[in-house]
């Protein structure tokens, strides 16, 4: 429903969600999206069982690299985890 509000298609997997808390991590899995989790409101340990595809320290570890048509383009500093 959320994708499709932001008239994303169920067929875009190019849709990344940044989230704090294990469940936000898995709902946006859940949508199809790609997930960068960050530990603060919950462990780190608690952020990897949702399993998003980045754990970073914080948003300074994602920085905007570029644009490809409509698609940013970013790059993950100091990213604790990577899947």
């Amino acid at each position: 429903m959320g994708r499709k509000s932001l008239g994303l298609e169920a067929k875009d997997k190019d849709a990344l969600v940044f989230e704090d808390s294990p469940t936000g991590i898995a709902a946006g899995k859940a949508a199809g999206c790609k997930g960068c989790g960050r530990a603060s409101s919950h462990t780190a340990e608690q952020i990897i069982l949702a399993e998003p595809d980045w754990i970073v320290e914080d948003l300074n570890s994602v920085v905007v690299v570029g644009m490809e048509g409509a698609m940013v383009v970013l790059e993950f500093r100091n990213s604790l985890v990577e899947n």
